[in-house]
């Protein structure tokens, strides 16, 4: 090696540098190696003619001496280096490169070197520092509703923070108890994700297994070369996401009377309607109770979501829902409906309403009797008029037959459909059936009746519009028989 050959040596390195990455700082040194004295190391050099003349490298850096050492003879590799002092390890980007001095006073420099030192923490965002969830979360809490509806995850916005690099390590934590620093997370950035949204996600099976309860959520940054930040202020969350039992109990009927699963209403309560009560169990939001009266597709069936009062688990059932089952059994349940999945039913309560009481039922009546006496020259031309006061659960869904029967003068039985299946009138709800001299049984017929000898009327009332009736000679509401005929 001669004093003119201005050919540059290899240049040193530091064997602690982190590997380079996309848009990273090059040859970043880890914070931890900056914490004390450096080893720079350099390669073995061509000697032509070893001997024991001195040799001696010195160190540059930033272009000021840094270190030096000299030898006589040949060097063993595992000493190819020098100790920079820790005091010189500052915050930047630092070049650094040796000159040599060979045995016959050659001389020469290495091509320099860049070494980056971070040793500066990051900053996180001084306005706001905690993680940003939905809204609905913030309001309702974590629910096992929630993670079904939204791919099984929590998701919170990171908020920005200084400066933001490529190999930062986002780090996030779900906490049982403050402070107790449980990892859920973390991701390294990268050159990609710079001026993008920062998101950390939390898995819902993690959620779950950690449990229900107040959860502490938070973050740390950490860059590259190893500083970390201040853990953030955390948010708290209520978190109930233990799985919600959809083994719902049936529900119960006001003033039903019985127990288990097969309960008993007497009509004549239900007047003004029925009730059915829901049980008390939490739901989850958005969910919604759907009560189902009678089968869905059955005649009278009924299905109502608006309890009474708001925010109950009443609710009311129509008096002209509960008259279509009279002297009936239907089924009654509820569903828990969400959007996303199928409903959940309820087991089923089998409701026997009863028949109404033929005591307390009003009789069909007569114009123009007296003292148990119809005389015929009494009864218009039009026919007799008969009447009948409303009843409970009086509908205009119920249909009215109304037969006279008794013997003619040869002793022989008659009969005489006055109304085959009468709808019941809006009007006849309050005012009873007849009110206004529609039913008539006919004069001609009334006049073949034997004379001082009872005859009878029949009144038959469907409560589904005329699909079912009462089997013949049995009518369901009073027979009337105390009346006879007379001239």
């Amino acid at each position: 090696m001669s004093t003119n050959d201005h050919r540059l040596l290899p240049p040193p390195y530091v064997k602690q540098v982190l590997p380079d990455i996309e848009g990273g700082e090059a040859n970043l040194l880890p914070v931890s190696a900056a914490q004390a004295d450096l080893e720079v190391w350099f390669p073995m050099f061509p000697i032509v003619n070893p001997g024991t003349a001195e040799e001696k490298l010195t160190l540059y850096w930033d272009g000021s001496l840094a270190a030096e050492r000299s030898w006589h003879g040949a060097v063993a590799p595992d000493t190819l280096f020098v100790v920079v002092p820790q005091n010189l390890l500052r915050q930047g980007e630092h070049e650094i490169y040796y000159h040599f001095i060979s045995y016959n006073a050659a001389e020469v420099d290495s091509s320099p070197y860049s070494i980056t030192i971070d040793t500066m923490e990051p900053v996180l965002n001084t306005s706001n520092e905690r993680l940003i969830f939905p809204a609905e979360i913030i309001s309702n809490g974590v629910t096992a509703q929630y993670l079904q509806n939204h791919g099984n995850k929590v998701e919170a916005v990171i908020p920005n923070y200084a400066p933001i690099k490529p190999g930062d390590v986002l780090t996030w934590f779900w906490d049982r108890a403050a402070g107790s620093r449980e990892e859920a997370g973390s991701y390294t950035l990268k050159l990609l994700d710079m001026g993008k949204p920062l998101t950390a996600t939390f898995d819902g099976d993690m959620i779950v297994r950690r449990g229900d309860g107040d959860r502490y959520a938070y973050y740390q940054i950490r860059d590259r070369a190893g500083n970390p930040s201040h853990h953030a202020s955390p948010v708290i969350l209520d978190v109930s996401v233990a799985p919600i039992s959809r083994d719902y109990e049936w529900p119960d009927i006001e003033r039903a009377s019985g127990s288990g699963e097969r309960v008993t209403l007497v009509p004549e309560v239900a007047d003004s309607g029925g009730t059915v009560i829901v049980p008390d169990f939490p739901l989850n939001p958005g969910e919604v109770i759907w009560v189902q009266w009678a089968e869905l597709g059955q005649f009278g069936a009924y299905r109502t979501a608006t309890p009474t009062p708001t925010g109950s688990r009443r609710y009311l059932i129509p008096r002209d829902y509960v008259a279509p089952h009279i002297d009936r059994q239907i089924t009654v349940r509820y569903d828990v409906v969400e959007a996303s999945s199928n409903p959940h039913p309820s087991q089923v309560r089998q409701l026997q309403i009863g028949p109404l009481d033929k005591d307390t039922l009003p009789s069909l009546s007569c114009e123009g009797v007296m003292a148990g006496i119809l005389r015929l020259q009494d009864i218009p031309l039009g026919g007799a008029k008969l009447k009948m006061a409303r009843w409970p659960l009086i509908a205009t869904s119920q249909r009215v037959k109304i037969v006279v029967t008794g013997v003619d003068n040869a002793g022989d039985e008659i009969e005489h459909v006055a109304v085959t299946s009468h709808p019941v009138t809006a009007d006849e709800l309050t005012a009873g059936i007849g009110s206004t001299g529609n039913i008539t049984a006919s004069r001609d017929f009334m006049s073949r009746l034997m004379h001082n000898t009872p005859f009878s009327m029949l009144v038959y009332v469907s409560f589904d519009e005329g699909v079912t009736w009462p089997p013949e000679g049995l009518p369901n509401f009073p027979r009337y028989n105390k009346v006879s005929m007379a001239p």
